[in-house]
């Protein structure tokens, strides 16, 4: 049993490859010090707070940059055992971002994709 408890925390300790964790640190810390800046609270996140943090990155950024941020502010607040802060809302907001994205759009097997 012992062996079996050793694994599960030494699997839940990578289950982000590094270059992840370090992706995610970086972007946590551009959010806490953004919510610091305007004046919000950045854990728990209010859903408005998220929406107005990705719609302040979203000029010159990839929307996949901003998937990313999105996933940082999630895995924080799932460490923590909080509610996921992303609404219908924040959702909303990507989709259209990826809609009004000047990205390129390519054919992949019949599919379309950024």
């Amino acid at each position: 049993m012992e062996a079996a408890r050793k694994r599960v925390t030494e699997y839940q300790s990578i289950r982000y490859a590094p270059c992840t964790v370090e992706g995610y640190g970086m972007d946590w810390a551009h959010f806490t010090g953004w919510c610091r800046a305007s004046g919000h609270r950045p854990i728990p996140a209010d859903p408005d707070t998220v929406a107005l943090y990705l719609s302040y990155c979203r000029p010159g950024r990839k929307v996949s940059t901003l998937e990313r941020r999105l996933a940082s502010i999630i895995s924080k607040h799932r460490e923590a055992n909080l509610p996921d802060p992303v609404t219908p809302a924040v959702r909303a907001f990507l989709m259209g971002a990826k809609r009004d994205s000047n990205e390129k759009v390519r054919r992949n097997g019949g599919h379309l994709t950024r």
